[in-house]
């Protein structure tokens, strides 16, 4: 992540991807910015009307400090 306007730079440094398949809910973690391969896996099986969510999203800030930016949720359509 990137604020032009402020000129700082936010590393993403891991998150969590959750999704129920087939009734049971699976989470995938990661540290790092880039989703892992069983992540666009378990995306890829997620059906229309179902919900991703991008969980415990964690950024180093510029200080230094780790920061929680929360959850993102998609439903499918």
């Amino acid at each position: 992540a990137r604020m032009d306007d402020f000129d700082l730079e936010y590393t993403i440094i891991g998150f969590t991807v959750t999704s129920a398949v087939d009734g049971y809910d699976i989470e995938i973690s990661t540290s790092g910015a880039e989703f892992t391969d069983d992540q666009r896996k378990l995306i890829r099986k997620c059906r229309t009307g179902g919900k991703i969510y991008i969980e415990n999203i964690r950024a180093k800030a510029p200080d230094g400090r780790t920061l929680d930016l929360g959850t993102l949720v998609f439903k499918l359509r």
